[in-house]
């Protein structure tokens, strides 16, 4: 399993390096390995991505089109335009830039506390391909987290039928995927996909 991550995250990364990208901090500074991320003004942003907390509150009865993401009291759905999102959250930890590889004019990897945005551009209108959750400090808002059992999962979006041997759930509603990747039985990745990105 840790084979199959690791084998995917350095495609990403030959993708998005192979075009001569270049990560920027806003104010140009280059990003740190352990940035932290504080909101205009310095003050310190919620570290969670929901307000429930492991054995809290019970999944919404509500149901959306596609899956959406809570981010501080921002929600985020992938395929969202970049610019929304930033409006709504502020101004990233840094950001990994390089020409049009993967989708469109170009492509970035945008970097908050917490999670990773890739990003496409089409037209001059930057898009968000997935979102992904790095660590245990934002969860789904059926509050799965990075740490979460595969039991957790299977009880908070029931039976997927697409299930790979190699450890990935994937569960799809509208042109939304929400990817959980597992290391004996554990989540390791949680991601939110965009299955229609614009071309």
């Amino acid at each position: 399993m840790k084979t199959i991550t690791l084998l995917a995250t350095i495609v990403m990364l030959v993708a998005f390096t192979s075009c001569a990208g270049s990560a920027v901090e806003p104010g140009g500074a280059e990003p740190s390995a352990t940035a932290s991320a504080s909101s205009p003004g310095g003050a310190e942003p919620s570290a969670t991505a929901t307000a429930v907390e492991p054995g809290g509150a019970e999944p919404s009865a509500t149901v959306s089109a596609s899956f959406e993401f809570k981010y501080r009291d921002a929600i985020v759905v992938a395929g969202d335009t970049l610019e929304s999102f930033t409006d709504a959250v502020g101004e990233p930890n840094g950001v990994f830039d390089s020409p049009g590889c993967a989708f469109g004019e170009h492509d970035s990897i945008v970097y908050y506390s917490g999670i990773e945005l890739s990003c496409y551009r089409i037209g001059g209108v930057d898009y968000i391909l997935e979102i992904i959750l790095k660590d245990d400090s934002v969860r789904t808002p059926e509050n799965i987290f990075i740490g979460s059992l595969e039991s957790d999962v299977r009880n908070a979006y029931g039976d997927s039928p697409d299930i790979d041997s190699a450890g990935l759930i994937k569960y799809v509603r509208g042109n939304v995927s929400l990817r959980f990747v597992l290391e004996s039985g554990t989540v390791v990745e949680i991601a939110y996909y965009d299955e229609e990105p614009l071309s």
